[in-house]
């Protein structure tokens, strides 16, 4: 038995040993960040980093909020009545979606008595349009994605 603890703890040693050869055959610089080596693998910002480069005030080439693309990105005029014309989809399908029943979930205890009963949250099934009012100009991602610049 003692000589398989020998045996293991040279196999160990070893290991540690290649271990300190290989890292001290490295270049000594400094090592790469996430960002970087995920920017060197992809040629973009890691989007969680362009979320934080993107702007409202205009500038030719921006990032993108969403995807973090770094481009000249297409821009439209604004149309201040978009939301307007949203909001007011939304209130006539709330009026729609009054008289429909809806999903109702009961959470129980682990005794069997009733805990909480919840009803289905409605949600409007068009995605809420950004005020175009404020900006000068929309920007249109390839990703989809449109913000305002002013």
């Amino acid at each position: 038995m003692d000589w398989i603890r020998i045996v293991f703890i040279c196999v160990v040693v070893a290991m540690i040993v290649c271990a300190l050869m290989e890292f001290s055959s490295r270049s000594t610089g400094e090592l790469l960040t996430e960002a970087e080596v995920y920017k060197a693998m992809t040629g973009r910002k890691r989007p969680s980093e362009a979320r934080s480069f993107a702007t409202d005030q205009f500038s030719a080439w921006t990032y993108c909020p969403s995807c973090g693309e770094f481009d000249c990105h297409a821009m439209r005029e604004t149309n201040p009545d978009v939301w307007t014309k949203w909001s007011a989809g939304r209130a006539k399908w709330l009026e729609v979606q009054e008289g429909v029943p809806r999903q109702r979930i009961e959470l129980r205890q682990f005794g069997g008595g009733r805990l909480r009963v919840i009803d289905e949250v409605l949600s409007y099934p068009v995605r809420e349009p950004i005020h175009e009012s404020e900006y000068a100009t929309i920007r249109i991602c390839q990703c989809g994605k449109e913000w305002g610049q002013k």
